[in-house]
């Protein structure tokens, strides 16, 4: 993988941090299904194709911090 395709990887999973911290403060409980639904499948991912799942998560956990920070205040 090349540099630039890490980023946009990177960059996609970040859209997903986003929306499931605004869906958890919209919709508690949907939210939550949402978030642990896609920690359930890149764990999934990472166990079946060895494809660095880890960095899917770190990328939507940058951008669920900065919402869920400006959403709470």
């Amino acid at each position: 993988m090349t540099w630039t395709d890490s980023w946009k990887r990177f960059a996609i999973h970040l859209f997903v941090g986003g929306f499931a911290a605004w869906l958890i403060f919209k919709h508690p409980l949907l939210g939550v299904t949402f978030w642990v639904s896609f920690l359930f499948y890149e764990v999934v991912q990472d166990w079946r194709k060895k494809d660095s799942g880890y960095k899917d998560i770190i990328g939507a956990l940058v951008l669920f911090g900065i919402v869920a920070g400006v959403l709470a205040l």
